[in-house]
């Protein structure tokens, strides 16, 4: 896999634990891995990273951290949002199926259109467990994490959701 995906920090930003005032470094979890829907290079499997840290407690991920049942995401719109719990999706993908659903395009239109794109490609060469076709749910949670992450970067607050729902139930109250 060529992509690995870490959060953007490397020590606790927790300003209440005393891991910051020591600069302790974060301590790896294990890699596991997940599947990256690109735009202009179709399916990928790789590897993402969580980082942990040993004082507080707070799971470091690409997109967020993680506090007891609240993801906390940084702020900022990143290169690869996650969408589900091994799938991300690239942020260029996730803008072109907003663009086609201002045509309008359905998500499921959206999900039919790439996978039959991309089913030309056939550059998929792992044997990773998980489902190298994107689906319409996958779309959607796209679409609404990166509109929420959007409004969020232009309040100059952060999205912060309950974990452990569903995917899509997490961004209700949000929304």
């Amino acid at each position: 896999a060529a992509y690995v995906l870490y959060p953007p920090m490397k020590t606790c930003v927790n300003p209440d634990c005393i891991a910051v005032q020591r600069a302790m470094p974060l301590q790896k979890d294990e890699p596991r891995h997940v599947v990256i829907f690109t735009q202009a290079f179709g399916v990928h499997c790789a590897w993402s990273a969580h980082l942990k840290c040993r004082l507080c407690n707070i799971n470091y991920h690409h997109n967020y951290a993680m506090h007891g049942a609240s993801r906390q995401y940084y702020s900022g719109v990143p290169k690869y949002i996650q969408v589900r719990e091994h799938q991300f999706v690239e942020r260029k993908l996730a803008m072109h199926w907003i663009n086609l659903m201002q045509i309008p395009v359905s998500t499921t239109n959206c999900a039919h259109l790439y996978n039959e794109a991309q089913a030309q490609c056939e550059n998929v060469t792992c044997e990773w467990q998980f489902n190298m076709t994107v689906t319409t749910e996958e779309v959607w949670d796209a679409f609404t994490v990166l509109a929420l992450l959007d409004n969020h970067q232009l309040q100059n607050t952060s999205l912060c959701v309950p974990h452990g729902n569903s995917q899509s139930a997490c961004y209700t109250a949000a929304m």
